[in-house]
Parts: structure tokens; sequence; C-alpha cells
């Protein structure tokens, strides 16, 4: 779980580093992390994704280049990614103490 969301954020950071430099590999990278998330049970994760894959498929077509949408989108997928980090810290913060405490408390 940690690894795919390591290769989300660093997904994220890649296209935002290009300057949003589009074309269909990283579109098909967003559209193949999608999947992975779907499949790991990340729903909001999975649709995410895709909708940063659309919206880049969608923008490497047109002439007229509007970054507010996808923007958005990466912004609303960072902000997932922090959450899903802190529920994970939280899930290890609770197993080890209930290890360290045998379950008694």
């Amino acid at each position: 779980m940690r690894e795919l969301l390591d290769d989300m954020q660093r997904a994220m950071a890649d296209l935002m580093l290009s300057g949003y430099s589009s074309g269909e590999a990283i579109s098909q990278r967003f559209r193949h992390l999608g999947e992975e998330c779907a499949q790991c049970g990340l729903h909001t994760g999975a649709d995410l994704m895709t909708q940063i894959g659309k919206t880049l498929e969608i923008r490497s077509h047109s002439m007229q280049k509007e970054d507010l949408p996808l923007t958005s989108k990466i912004c609303r997928a960072m902000r997932y990614v922090e959450l899903c980090r802190e529920k994970l810290q939280e899930t290890d913060i609770a197993l080890r103490w209930e290890h360290i405490t045998g379950g008694n408390q």
C-alpha cells in the first residue's frame, strides 16, 4: 500500500515538474495507477488517478491548455494520499500498541 501511495505521489510530482507536459505515456501511467488503486480497494484513489489520466489525454488534444481543472484534480489526489498515509500510520500505531499490551487495554 505504501509503495502504491509513493508511486501516486511520485507520478503527480513528475507531472508538476514537467509543467503538465502531457502525452500518451503519462496519461497511461495515471490510468495504470487507477487500476492498481482499484485492485487494492482504494476506490477514491482509483477515481482520482483515472480522472487525471483522462484530463491529460483531453489536454493533449487541445490547443488551449486549461491548467485549473488538472491542478484541482492533482491537489485533491495529493490530499487523498496524505490522508491515506495518516490512516496507515494510525493503524500501525494501534497494531504496535496492541502487540505491546497484548490486547489488554
